[in-house]
């Protein structure tokens, strides 16, 4: 039986309820679940931040006990005893916290008499010290059963740490794909309304056509179509969004009744007035001549501006319009974005407060009057404390981004010189570990400015700062120069007093700076956490609903081929082409990300032959074009084969694209001349479309562009991976460029990171 339009819209009304309906439902049952998964999630926060604040206090123990043995003063005593009569009061909240988990108890009935013995160990240090004076109380610290109580106690608060980690991760998990599930259905829900929409307004427009066409054969008709009409209405008016049309007069002609939501009107009181008179008034001009845009024929999409509501707030509205040049009408879909402006507003602030962050502690961290190192695990030096600097006789300069017994030697002239090797050792320790490591004094050389060894006795701390996967991201290496110490402790040598109080006085601002710098260190990390997850979690899940929308609109389009006009095949187009884009756009996103937590793997890489890998890649984008090529040699380099690769890939596809309008393209990539000293640099250039360099500072921005999508195709992602990857590499990026005659990309890499020069010849092409 061939069902009416009647039916089709009934029904189609039906079904929209329906959906509507189990979204709601969804929604409902996703935020009890979320709250469940949210509680959940606290409590394992809450129990990690308990276990580090007692493995804080017995490190704090440990300290002033230690510090009361090597020095003597009743400081250090007041704090060891301070920190033994709360040590047990942590015990019992890291207790009360696990006591839901079997495995946890376990952990914690293990670790109690463990850190009864740490405390017996440090109090009979203090007692020798009192009693037997420093040499017995040295011999007893010395033994090592201080040192293996502590890494058992270390060894059980990581297990119970790895227990809440993995506990935190399963409930992320379920949250996040309760999330994922909710906004499957919810944005199905959506798209098939705002299909059925386009579908019901399609079909009045048609029959109004056909009214004015044979009046008889709609007068016979009628019933049928108020009924649709009726339907048609309904659905509207349960549509989020403001459907409306507009004369060439700029004048409402039709309104679904979300407009009163939007704007505080009814449809009565706006149909007949001028839209124009609603809008901002520094959003006029733009308004006006986008709307001048769409009556010539141009199709215009996510174009935002500001409204004024009847009680005189404003409302961010974003618009699809298009115009009907045989009906004379403007046809529009307004959605309201105050949600995803305040979304931005959220990302923005908590990008500048990361920034201010970053820049207070490495303020902080460079001020600090103890002696500092930050290196990566693979021991590449990225921060250094001005004290550090000063005692080591070299400048920031001259050791950032060098790998540690690169820039410190062992002395060539001490055939038993083993500083480098024992700390090599301590660095393994940290990293197999990741815990601590305290070394005994050893005697490292340095070298002086004129290239002459100076003998230095050292006293170092080598402490790790682990990932949320508890891996070992960077190592904090502390030292103290004993030198002075030393020596006055020669039996040939006469006390210095002075020197016995400095030492004292450095030995305690360094606790304390220490303290400062492990605070602000675990703020950062949390901060950065949180901003990721919550960028990865935005770009992730929006990825199915598009394919929902880009299926659905397909479906619709072969469905109705026969149906609908060329207008309507239009529409479906747009919608189709935009949902492609922005899942392009969310891919390029998503790399961005996975640059930024993907693991750095270090190999020789052979430039020529990746540029050459590249070249082949792209031989579908190139073919019919005139390119001439002029590659010169570049070097084998130490870094990420896959990465380097993705960082030639974005400049020259850039290349390639941005000629694309020249009759004979030229595109060279060579080695160029730096202004810094140990690194080498890459530069790839064309004679393209060129950019202004005002605008140099933008190229490298996600989202950057200089370029109108309709003159280049692009996203502005490529360029902000080239530099995330560069930076991990430990190298820097830049560009120059003039308009319509070419630009220049430049990319360095450390020097250290290039063992070998190949030596081809320049390849003209």
């Amino acid at each position: 039986m061939k069902l009416t339009s009647t039916r089709i819209w009934i029904a189609g009304f039906v079904v929209s309820l329906a959906l509507l309906g189990g979204v709601a439902w969804v929604n409902r049952a996703h935020t009890d679940q979320m709250q469940k998964t949210a509680d959940q999630i606290s409590q394992a926060e809450r129990v990690r931040w308990a276990l580090a604040r007692l493995l804080s206090q017995i490190q704090d123990v440990e300290t002033g006990a230690r510090g009361f043995v090597m020095t003597g003063d009743p400081t250090f005593l007041e704090a060891f005893k301070t920190a033994a009569a709360s040590v047990h009061d942590h015990y019992l909240e890291v207790c009360a916290l696990t006591a839901d988990n079997p495995n946890q108890t376990a952990n914690g009935k293990a670790l109690e008499p463990l850190i009864n013995q740490r405390i017996a160990l440090s109090r009979s240090g203090v007692k020798l010290r009192q009693t037997d004076g420093f040499e017995a109380a040295r011999l007893a610290v010395a033994s090592g059963a201080g040192k293996a109580v502590m890494d058992r106690i270390r060894g059980v608060i990581a297990t119970m740490n790895a227990e809440e980690a993995t506990l935190l991760s399963q409930r992320q998990s379920l949250a996040k794909r309760e999330n994922h599930n909710a906004n499957v259905l919810t944005t199905i829900g959506t798209g098939l309304s705002f299909t059925v929409l386009t579908a019901v307004f399609a079909f009045v427009l048609r029959e109004n056509r056909l009214r004015r066409k044979s009046e008889h054969s709609l007068q016979a008709n009628r019933a049928e179509l108020e009924t649709a009409i009726r339907a048609n209405q309904l659905i509207m008016d349960n549509s989020l969004d403001v459907i409306c049309t507009i004369d060439e007069e700029g004048r409402f002609a039709f309104l679904s009744s979300a407009c009163e939501k939007f704007w505080g009107y009814s449809p009565s009181e706006l149909i007949g007035q001028e839209y124009i008179k609603l809008v901002h008034p520094d959003d006029h001009a733009k308004t006006n001549q986008a709307a001048a845009d769409i009556m010539a024929g141009k199709p215009l999409s996510d174009f935002e501006n500001r409204y004024r509501r009847k009680d005189g707030s404003l409302i961010p509205v974003v618009w699809s319009s298009s115009w009907s040049a045989k009906d004379r009408i403007m046809f529009c879909v307004a959605h309201d974005i105050t949600e995803r402006l305040r979304k931005d507003e959220v990302i923005q602030q908590l990008n500048t407060e990361l920034q201010q962050h970053a820049t207070r502690l490495q303020s902080l961290f460079e001020s600090l009057p103890g002696l500092y190192l930050v290196l990566t695990p693979d021991l590449v030096i990225t921060a250094a404390s001005d004290a550090y600097l000063k005692a080591t006789m070299t400048t920031r300069e001259s050791i950032l981004g060098r790998k540690q017994f690169d820039a410190f030697p062992d002395n060539p002239d001490d055939t038993t010189a083993n500083g480098a090797a024992n700390l090599l050792a301590s660095f393994n320790r940290v990293k197999q570990l990741a815990a601590p490591d305290t070394m005994a004094i050893q005697r490292y050389d340095i070298r002086r400015p004129d290239g002459v060894f100076e003998e230095r006795f050292w006293s170092p701390v080598n402490s790790p700062v682990l990932n949320a996967d508890g891996r070992v991201e960077y190592i904090i290496h502390r030292v103290e120069d004993v030198t002075d110490f030393v020596r006055k402790k020669s039996p040939h040598s006469a006390p210095d007093l002075g020197l016995h109080a400095r030492l004292e006085q450095m030995e305690v601002e360094v606790y304390q700076r220490s303290q400062e710098i492990q605070s602000m260190m675990d703020r950062l990390r949390i901060a950065n956490e949180e901003l990721e997850s919550f960028s990865y979690s935005v770009s992730h899940d929006l990825r199915a609903p598009l394919r929902h929308i880009e299926g659905f609109s397909g479906m619709l389009s072969k469905h109705a081929a026969n149906t609908l006009d060329e207008r309507g095949q239009r529409y479906l187009k747009v919608i189709a082409d935009s949902a492609r884009g922005m899942g392009v756009l969310i891919d390029d996103l998503l790399t961005f990300a996975r640059i930024g937590r993907a693991e750095l793997r270090r190999l020789p890489v052979r430039l020529d032959e990746l540029v050459q890998d590249v070249r082949q890649s792209m031989a579908s984008e190139i073919n019919g074009r005139q390119i001439e090529w002029a590659l010169h040699p570049l070097p084998i380099v130490q870094g990420d084969p896959n990465l380097l690769r993705q960082v030639f890939s974005n400049l020259i596809g850039n290349a390639v694209k941005y000629t694309g309008r020249k009759p004979a393209a030229h595109i060279t990539i060579a080695t160029a001349p730096s202004d810094h000293a140990g690194e080498i640099v890459i530069s790839v250039s064309d004679n393209g479309a060129g950019f202004d360099m005002k605008y140099e500072n933008k190229l490298f921005g996600v989202f950057q562009r200089l370029h109108t999508a309709t003159e280049f195709e692009g996203n502005g992602v490529g360029l902000a991976n080239v530099r995330r990857i560069i930076q991990r590499h430990g190298g820097r990026t830049w560009a120059k460029g003039e308009p319509d005659k070419g630009a220049t990309f430049y990319f360095s890499l450390p020097h250290d990171s290039n063992p070998a020069m190949t030596t081809p010849s320049t390849t003209e092409i």
